[in-house]
């Protein structure tokens, strides 16, 4: 999927089952520190791997109203 492209029901199914922090704002139009507060808010499901957050495709699709 290509850099900076929003999320449509189209690409949706594309996207990996984990995503990174970077690629959810990317998608989202969003910045990083608002991914990281959605986390916090459990507005998103996401696993801490050692230092990195993966935040659920499903979750994410749900957040921005595409599920």
């Amino acid at each position: 999927m290509a850099e900076n492209q929003t999320i449509t029901q189209r690409t949706a199914n594309e996207l990996p089952e984990l995503l990174t922090v970077a690629q959810v704002a990317n998608l989202g139009g969003i910045c990083g520190r608002t991914v990281y507060n959605m986390i916090r808010d459990k507005q998103l499901k996401a696993v801490r791997i050692r230092n990195t957050w993966r935040i659920n495709r499903d979750s994410v699709l749900s957040a921005f109203g595409l599920d």
